[in-house]
């Protein structure tokens, strides 16, 4: 269990009530959501940051990318995306299943490696693996 405050902390909870963690953000701290499976928590606050923890209390990432207010953070129910929403007026998905994201990445750039003359033969290899 976790809970969010006003005075910019995340605290993670047992069920008897005793406290594990106490997280730390530079503003309010406006929305949090576990993941499906519990081990990873994330935090939105007044600072704009959306900050990714373990449930053992290490930060694994920050993300600072809304320009104002982070109102509102959501998992999906795969656990594979996170939602944001912003007082900035965005909406930003995550996309948290990063195994294929190599794959995926040189598929877009592929025929610009193999194209582009300004490329050097060793970069053109660099998606071959």
């Amino acid at each position: 269990m976790a809970t969010a405050s006003g005075d910019g902390t995340v605290k993670i909870w047992l069920t008897n009530g005793e406290l594990l963690h106490t997280l730390i953000h530079t503003g309010q701290v406006n929305s949090i959501d576990f993941s499906p499976d519990g081990q990873i928590l994330v935090s939105g606050s007044t600072d704009g940051i959306l900050r990714v923890w373990h449930f053992d209390g290490t930060l694994l990432k920050s993300l600072d990318t809304h320009q104002a207010n982070v109102l509102s953070v959501k998992f999906s129910p795969d656990g594979q995306m996170l939602a944001s929403a912003g007082s900035d007026g965005k909406i930003i998905l995550w996309n948290l299943n990063l195994d294929n994201l190599l794959e995926q990445a040189c598929q877009q750039v592929y025929d610009y490696l193999q194209t582009n003359p300004n490329i050097s033969e060793s970069d053109r290899l660099i998606c071959e693996i």
